[in-house]
């Protein structure tokens, strides 16, 4: 948090705000009716214990539990002035946190926003067990994807809202850019979800506005979202135009993209394993298994990344399939009766490093790739298989046909090794 100016901080303070910064380890609060603060030094080991007590404790005001040791900003002959002064020397800095807010407990996981300059209303986003995964991922990205430019990397932190430290990474090469944001996250519940806001012009900047259900995450996002429009009308009414589709909403000014992004995280997503779409930012890891493999996932993640599926296991990917649109399948496929040539769904490519298999990796990808491409598809379409074009290193037999009969499989010809996969 920044303010304005003195005036802004000091009216913040004194409308029932407390602050601390983790850089300054200053603690500062409305101390009495006269509108005086009251400052106290403490490190983050000391905020974090006294955050603690205060949220055991109705998030009663941190002061509560702090003794003698505090500036009290006041003199006699005029009340206000010491803490004045205070905000006319404080106010610009930039990582001013809400006492509310903060919560010094160690982050579930790191959440990664990435954008570059040819998207900019296709953020990607992943998440990371810890700080250094995430950091080390985004310059190994780098180097791995344009390993023939001269990269020029810029690494800033500053302090996020609950009181952990943030990383902004960008890098450019050529005419080109992205930028990358690291959020530390505390998942409440099993399931949480964030508005993830960011704005693409003259620069890149994102901002985690909102968490909660889904619910109070759109909620949020559509008052939010419509606000800001109208704000922009006033300016320039006949420019501003508004586009919205499943969880996101994007202002575009004519000057300037505002993307508003709903994004779903597991509490278990960095611990255990998860399916979710791959993207160019696998990229390396997608050619080597290619090479284990025998297949070519790498060309999904050019043309269309919903094409693309990939498992993780503690942020590594173990395994792959991809689930198209079944428009030019085998005679006995389009024969079939519940087959559509537009909408019924091609499981292939599916592949789980060796090391991973019978496991249960392999039946948890396919049918958590098949629920959120029915669920992005907004109806459970037909899916079928060709055993003999996805088996890669495997052999279609009797304990390979049962393994996908398993999953809700059956067979629609024996000779031909063709399954299918139907809602009911």
């Amino acid at each position: 948090m920044r303010f304005n100016n003195a005036k802004e901080m000091y009216e913040y303070l004194n409308s029932g705000h407390d602050l601390y910064h983790p850089g300054l380890e200053i603690y500062v609060f409305s101390y009495n009716d006269k509108r005086a603060l009251c400052t106290y030094h403490l490190s983050k080991e000391q905020a974090k214990e006294v955050s603690k007590q205060s949220k055991q404790n109705h998030n009663e005001y941190w002061g509560a539990f702090l003794g003698l040791g505090g500036e009290i900003l006041e003199d006699d002959e005029s009340p206000i002035d010491s803490s004045i002064e205070f905000c006319k020397e404080h106010y610009q800095e930039s990582n001013w946190l809400d006492t509310d807010d903060i919560n010094l407990e160690e982050p579930d996981c790191y959440l990664l926003c990435c954008l570059d300059d040819e998207n900019y209303t296709s953020a990607q986003y992943f998440t990371f067990s810890s700080m250094t995964e995430a950091k080390e991922f985004c310059y190994q990205f780098a180097k791995e994807n344009y390993p023939d430019e001269d990269l020029q990397f810029k690494e800033n932190s500053f302090y996020h809202e609950d009181g952990h430290k943030a990383v902004r990474i960008d890098y450019i090469y050529g005419n080109s850019f992205e930028v990358n944001y690291i959020f530390p996250i505390h998942t409440k519940k099993d399931k949480m979800s964030f508005c993830v806001w960011h704005h693409a012009y003259d620069g890149v900047r994102f901002e985690i506005r909102k968490s909660g259900t889904h619910e109070e995450c759109s909620s949020f996002t559509k008052d939010d979202f419509q606000e800001t429009y109208l704000k922009l009308s006033e300016v320039s009414p006949d420019e501003v135009k508004q586009y919205e589709e499943d969880d996101q909403w994007i202002l575009d000014d004519g000057l300037e993209w505002e993307v508003w992004d709903i994004i779903t995280i597991h509490r278990q997503n960095h611990s255990n394993a998860f399916a979710a779409p791959l993207s160019i930012y696998q990229l390396s890891k997608v050619k080597t298994m290619d090479q284990m493999s025998g297949f070519c996932m790498e060309q999904w993640l050019d043309d269309n990344v919903d094409f693309a599926w990939g498992l993780f296991h503690n942020d590594k990917l173990i395994g792959y399939c991809s689930i198209g649109i079944a428009d030019d399948a085998d005679p006995l496929v389009e024969e079939h009766e519940a087959y559509k040539e537009d909408s019924s769904l091609l499981l292939s490519d599916v592949f789980i490093l060796p090391e991973y298999r019978n496991q249960g990796y392999g039946s948890q990808m396919i049918k958590e790739s098949i629920e959120t491409r029915w669920k992005m598809d907004g109806e459970k379409n037909t899916v079928y298989l060709h055993a003999m074009g996805i088996t890669g290193d495997l052999p279609y037999d009797e304990k390979l046909k049962s393994f996908y009969e398993k999953i809700g499989f059956s067979e629609l010809c024996s000779d031909r090794e063709i399954m299918v996969l139907t809602a009911d």
